[in-house]
């Protein structure tokens, strides 16, 4: 079972309760997603073949074969600088 809690518990919080299998999308129009914490977020990584078949603007990931983060923009796949 696993649980996903956003907010503080008041009546604009969302609370999901269940198995979660495949993708978890959060949408978030016109907001920013922030995560304060001193801790570190960890990413989707993989290899080159591995990479997502549809690719769209903005995805970010780990390429564990160049070894280096990697962003999709403008139809190409580019390793961070």
């Amino acid at each position: 079972m696993s649980t996903i809690t956003i907010g503080n518990g008041a009546a604009n919080a969302y609370v999901q309760s269940g198995d979660i299998t495949g993708d978890l999308a959060f949408v978030m129009a016109g907001t920013i997603a922030n995560v304060s914490t001193a801790g570190a977020v960890i990413i989707p990584s993989g290899t080159t073949a591995q990479r997502p078949a549809s690719p769209v603007n903005g995805m970010i990931r780990y390429n564990t074969n160049i070894p280096n983060l990697e962003g999709y923009a403008n139809n190409t796949w580019v390793g961070f600088q």
